[in-house]
């Protein structure tokens, strides 16, 4: 990102600064009247006087709301472009058919990003909700529980089983609250809201989560 004199960021225009650092092929897409190129780069310095690499989830505090969804949207096609170089069926090359879509170059098979679909939800006991520390966290913070829906599942099962897998509590009146696109890897965060049904003695799963 490119770091102007009061301190702010913004994404740079008409400009390659990371092309040096490339690793894959660009992809390039239009949003909103946009027209921008991503490249998978590795963090790092910028030889680049006044240019940053910044990782995704904390340019969430530089960027507007359109453009941040952008970026991430990028990001999610620079990570499957990374992942689909070659045909599932025959092995041949893939290459970009449209903005979001690949075709294999011998037997025409086409191929468009799968979404990887996770939830994440708040549950309520009275004026109380319940948190969690996820060993998986980098810092020092607690969240929600939240976990990725399995093949065969419904959302609600999800929840009922993310919620009974990591603290081992019954929960009722499930109720959708929005989606995000999470900005890694295709996946798309859906929310819920639930209360405890019955007993609230946690049993904690020492595997994924830490007191």
């Amino acid at each position: 990102m490119y770091k102007k004199a009061d301190g702010s960021y913004e994404i740079p225009e008409g400009t390659n600064p990371c092309e040096s650092y490339a690793k894959a092929d660009f992809v390039t897409l239009r949003f909103q009247g946009i027209e921008a190129k991503a490249y998978l780069a590795e963090l790092g310095e910028s030889d680049i006087p006044n240019y940053e690499f910044v990782p995704l989830r904390r340019t969430f505090f530089f960027l507007s709301e359109e453009i941040y969804a952008m970026a991430c949207k990028m990001e999610e096609l620079v990570y499957w472009n990374n992942e689909t170089r070659f045909c599932g069926r025959c092995g041949s090359r893939m290459e970009f058919s449209s903005s979001i879509s690949k075709k294999c170059c011998e037997c025409g098979h086409e191929i468009w990003p799968s979404l990887q679909i996770a939830i994440i939800v708040l549950v309520k006991r009275d004026d109380k909700v319940l948190l969690v520390q996820s060993k998986n966290f980098k810092s020092d913070y607690m969240g929600l529980v939240a976990g990725f829906v399995e093949t065969g599942e419904t959302l609600e099962q999800a929840v009922n089983r993310e919620v009974m897998e990591e603290t081992g509590l019954r929960v009722k009146n499930i109720r959708y609250y929005k989606s995000q696109p999470w900005g890694s890897a295709n996946d798309i965060l859906l929310g819920f809201y639930c209360d405890v049904d019955g007993d609230d003695t946690i049993t904690m799963d020492n595997e994924e989560l830490k007191y």
